[in-house]
């Protein structure tokens, strides 16, 4: 598999989790996993 092929089929949800986080500032968050793909969605405020 090649590294093209495999950032692709990375991402179908095998061993996918959810975060939920609610800061108050000064904040700041740190999730390290060996995911291909990360999606990130501020709702509210600034980042």
């Amino acid at each position: 598999m090649d590294a093209l092929t495999g950032l692709l089929d990375g991402p179908r949800a095998r061993g996918a989790f959810l975060l939920r986080s609610v800061l108050d500032p000064p904040w700041s968050l740190r999730i390290q996993d060996g995911s291909p793909l990360s999606l990130i969605t501020l709702v509210r405020g600034e980042a």
